[in-house]
């Protein structure tokens, strides 16, 4: 009897523990990534969700916008809407960028998909956005906006004047994730990042029926976003079931084992033999299982020796592209070490021409130069005329030259003509 009571209160507590879990929020699998291990089974698809643009889908983050190059807009939305009214999401994200890299960050909760918009770009759309940007120029800002499709944020001529909470965040190369938490309740929507306030209000509701998105556009200079996680957690309160229902409950499972029981003695040791063969098929299911684990533990280690022969061979042409490196460093070093000697020999010779003694030799040697200029000028013509007087020849002598030549000339030619008139006349 006393069992009896141990276990309906058991029971009880069970099914209370059980009323308790489900009034608490309710993961939305079907909303979600980032919870499971791997985003993606193949490296190319999130399940249950669509995306626009380009972003890249790796096993544990999805890249949005990648770090280079800029300009560039991806998004991803969910390909059912969330009909809970009271909900939450936690986003892990983080941003890369150069110093004055730029690029804004929307989470969208919209009763359509619009592609990779921002809030800058979008015209008119029906729901919230989350904004994570730049905005103020205090390192960032999270601000949340609303519409119920009549405004034009496209044309509007001040868009950031349209938010209705912010909070200043600096989200950028912080070297770990950043934490956005988004929650609608009954009483109030609220905003957190890193389990600290950013804005609240007790005046927005958002109806059911919305998609969840991502959206992020880059700069020329451009931000690299990167979704790590995106976890949708709905609430509901079911009732829970009346204490009647429990106590028959309990009373069913205490007939149901105590049926049980008496079978068993009934059956007696008929049953070791059965139950002795079905330990035995077991064993043998367990044997064939193992073995075929073995099968593919030797497998999946003649791929990690493989991949370890791969890699040693890497490390050992990384070790000699090391290896040369470093001689090109002792060649580097014996160079500096000249280029110094080098720069030694100019700032020695850099001091000597600013020098005073150096000034007053050029001006010794300009005197010099003065001194044998004005020598020259005076004495050279006169040693010259000197000269030309000297050497000159007497025109008495050339006369008698030129007489001499002329009586010769004359000879020569008296002569040239006896002998032709003396010469034997010849006729044809």
């Amino acid at each position: 009897m006393l069992f009896s009571r141990l276990r309906k209160s058991a029971f009880g507590a069970v099914l209370l523990a059980a009323s308790v879990a489900a009034a608490s929020d309710v993961l939305e699998d079907r909303l979600s990534f980032g919870h499971k291990g791997s985003l993606s089974p193949d490296l190319r698809n999130v399940p249950n969700w669509q995306y626009e643009g380009q972003p890249t889908v790796l096993s544990d983050r999805i890249i949005l916008t990648p770090p280079w190059p800029g300009t560039r807009r991806a998004s991803i939305w969910t390909a059912e809407k969330e009909q809970s009214p009271e909900w939450a999401i936690d986003f892990e994200f983080r941003a890369t960028g150069p110093e004055r890299g730029g690029g804004n960050l929307q989470v969208w909760h919209t009763t359509e998909k619009h592609s990779t918009a921002s809030i800058y770009t979008i015209s008119k759309f029906d729901g919230l956005a989350i904004v994570v940007d730049p905005y103020g120029g205090k390192g960032g800002s999270i601000r949340g906006f609303l519409n119920d499709g009549t405004v034009d944020y496209k044309s509007h001529h001040n868009v950031d004047s349209l938010a209705f909470g912010h909070c200043n965040y600096s989200y950028r190369n912080l070297g770990r994730l950043t934490k956005l938490r988004v929650r609608q309740t009954g009483q109030q929507f609220e905003v957190t990042v890193d389990d600290r306030p950013c804005f609240k209000s007790e005046k927005v509701k958002i109806p059911t029926g919305h998609h969840f998105g991502i959206s992020a556009a880059s700069a020329e200079a451009p931000d690299s976003f990167e979704a790590y996680k995106f976890i949708v957690r709905s609430s509901g309160s079911p009732s829970p079931p009346p204490a009647t229902e429990q106590k028959a409950q309990a009373e069913k499972n205490d007939d149901h084992h105590s049926k049980k029981a008496a079978a068993d003695l009934q059956q007696g040791g008929g049953r070791t033999q059965s139950f002795s063969d079905e330990q035995y098929n077991d064993l043998k299911a367990r044997a064939a299982a193992t073995d075929r684990l073995l099968h593919q533990l030797d497998a999946t280690m003649a791929e990690i020796l493989s991949k370890m022969a791969q890699t040693q061979s890497g490390i050992n042409r990384v070790t000699a592209e090391t290896k040369r490196i470093e001689g090109m460093n002792g060649q580097i070093e014996g160079l500096g070490s000249r280029l110094g000697a080098i720069e030694g020999i100019v700032r020695a010779t850099r001091e000597e021409v600013g020098g005073r003694a150096f000034h007053q030799r050029l001006e010794k040697l300009h005197e010099a130069v003065q001194e044998t200029h004005s020598s020259l000028m005076t004495h050279l013509p006169r040693s010259m005329l000197h000269v030309v007087e000297s050497a000159a020849p007497r025109m008495g002598v050339f006369v008698w030259m030129v007489i001499a030549f002329q009586l010769l000339l004359t000879a020569i030619y008296v002569v040239y003509k006896r002998r032709r008139a003396n010469a034997p006349k010849k006729y044809l």
